[in-house]
């Protein structure tokens, strides 16, 4: 969400003859602005307390999705990939946007 793109960017720039293909979809290659930034923060805050859940229902938005019938399904595995995870790499990866 976001971050993937940035990846692939910045693999296109260091090594771009080992990418034969790349497709782009609603991604930006500029950092977050500081106001941007400023809205992660109690993000960071709940998940550096023990609400992580908290902060990725904030973060991820259903609506942003296609209508079909795995929407839901894509929110949860966001979740529990984020749960096994942990909040460090939540708070690293937001850090690091």
């Amino acid at each position: 969400m976001g971050m993937g793109g940035m990846v692939a960017m910045e693999i296109l720039r260091r090594a771009p003859e080992r990418v034969t293909r790349v497709a782009f979809i609603a991604t930006n290659a500029q950092s977050d602005t500081p106001e941007i930034a400023a809205l992660r923060e109690p993000n960071i805050i709940a998940a550096k307390s023990g609400r992580l859940d908290d902060a990725m229902q904030s973060e991820v938005n259903s609506a942003w999705l296609s209508p079909g019938p795995y929407r839901m399904d894509v929110v949860s595995l966001l979740s529990e990939m984020a749960q096994a995870l942990g909040p460090d790499v939540y708070v690293r990866q937001s850090r690091a946007m």
